[in-house]
């Protein structure tokens, strides 16, 4: 898997983030890794607006934040991604 071989590569970089080697020494003991997925998607039929920052309702939100993750969970996802990718100064 190729995957493996970035992480790898930046562990080496960051040798004492505890976490990050951890997240590696679990992708080279399995196979693959289960993730959560659609955070976008699920978030507007949660009833985000089009054109909102969904990156705002981890302030504004945080019980359905918490409740999507749950059920990505109950789902059976094991790496959870955070509800921060188009987070920065301009869009927010």
């Amino acid at each position: 898997m190729n995957f493996i071989y970035f992480f790898v590569e930046l562990n080496r970089y960051k040798k004492g983030n505890t976490m990050l080697s951890s997240f590696i020494e679990e992708l080279e003991r399995r196979e693959r890794l289960l993730a959560d997925g659609a955070i976008g998607n699920n978030l507007f039929e949660m009833g985000l607006s089009n054109g909102d920052a969904p990156e705002i309702w981890n302030e504004t939100e945080p019980q359905k934040i918490k409740n999507l993750h749950r059920m990505f969970g109950d789902a059976g996802s094991e790496v959870f991604l955070t509800n921060s990718f188009g987070a920065n100064r301009a869009r927010l």
